[in-house]
């Protein structure tokens, strides 16, 4: 789910940075000029649930960028 999320949001435009360290997992969303918008740690000391990252992906793109393709797509269906 998060590889394909990935996907659509960067054809869109939205280009998004996940990075792992011992802190937990790192979520960037960056615009197509690679300015940070939103970013989220999921801690490592906590267990993930399943699709976190993807969940906060998807919510913090259709805040971020309402007039995306991969927004006004959401709106549709």
């Amino acid at each position: 789910m998060l590889e394909e999320l990935i996907q659509e949001l960067y054809a869109s435009g939205i280009h998004i940075i996940v990075q792992t360290s011992s802190a937990g997992l790192m979520l960037l969303i960056t615009d197509r000029y690679n300015r940070i918008r939103a970013e989220h740690l999921v801690s490592a000391s906590v267990q993930w649930e399943r699709d976190v990252a993807a969940q906060w992906l998807h919510r913090h793109a259709l805040y971020l960028f309402p007039e995306s393709k991969y927004a006004r797509e959401r709106r549709q269906s």
